[in-house]
């Protein structure tokens, strides 16, 4: 079956593993991952990480560049 998955919208950053519990499935958390990547893309998220392997931290992102055609 298909899972949904609804992601509340927050006022403070966000560490990427948080969203999903221990056990998420692969194809959930890749999904979202996509999502988070087209977000970035649209100006809607901003996402930080300060080394490799670290965490990802996610941020409200500029979504008026994208009304004013920026990219």
């Amino acid at each position: 079956g298909v899972q949904t998955c609804a992601l509340p919208i927050y006022k403070e950053p966000i560490i990427f593993e948080d969203l999903f519990p221990k056990n998420a499935e692969v194809e959930l958390v890749v999904t979202i991952f996509m999502a988070m990547l087209e977000l970035m893309k649209r100006h809607e998220l901003k996402v930080l990480q300060e080394k490799n392997f670290g965490s990802i931290i996610l941020t409200g992102g500029d979504a008026s560049a994208v009304e004013s055609g920026e990219d």
